[in-house]
């Protein structure tokens, strides 16, 4: 087997993984209660992403970034989904940079079952994508902390994230960097 079909073997071993734990708890917490759904959420989370070596000016921009956060069950984690379709500018003609899908588990552990999710919120984040350019598949595990305010049915939540990020595919095989960020999420509740 060839270091290319490795890496992608090992991609896909790791998001295996990711999806069986998300489901494992996701489906725990359907097994416990059964309600109606409580909340949902759509919103944009624009992201600019700078990296340390990029030259001067160079960032990479989120262009599509939808976002929905779904509360099946009042007092457990949500699921938290993000497109994530980045470009690269600033050097030459703008360029598809990332893309993929960033998926969270905000609980909001101070918040009643009978409000809408609101306050302080904190859970794992982890997401895939691929860069274009490269070829290089990246995961990564994060913890994501934050807070929602709620203006009527609008919400503002401002994001904090630090982890782990998981490169595979590069040339020199697989490589942990480490990854922290804060980002910002507005739209409108559905409840």
């Amino acid at each position: 087997m060839n270091r290319k079909n490795a890496s992608n073997a090992r991609c896909r071993l790791f998001t295996l993984i990711l999806v069986v734990f998300f489901g494992t708890a996701m489906s725990i917490a359907a097994q416990e209660v059964t309600v109606a759904a409580k909340s949902v959420f759509l919103g944009l989370r624009p992201m600019v992403t700078i990296e340390p070596d990029y030259p001067a000016g160079a960032l990479d921009l989120n262009v599509l970034p939808l976002s929905t956060e779904w509360h099946p069950v009042a007092g457990f984690p949500g699921l938290r989904c993000t497109l994530l379709v980045n470009f690269h500018f600033g050097e030459g003609k703008p360029r598809p940079a990332q893309l993929g899908l960033i998926v969270s588990l905000p609980w909001y552990p101070f918040n009643p079952a009978d409000r809408t999710p609101q306050g302080f919120f904190i859970g794992p984040k982890s997401g895939l994508s691929w860069q274009p350019s490269t070829g290089v598949w990246t995961t990564g595990l994060h913890l994501e902390a934050g807070w929602s305010f709620p203006l009527d049915n609008w919400s503002i939540m401002v994001l904090g994230e630090y982890g782990a990020t998981l490169f595979l595919g590069e040339s020199n095989g697989a490589r942990w960097s480490g990854h922290g960020g804060i980002s910002g999420l507005f739209g409108f509740r559905l409840d």
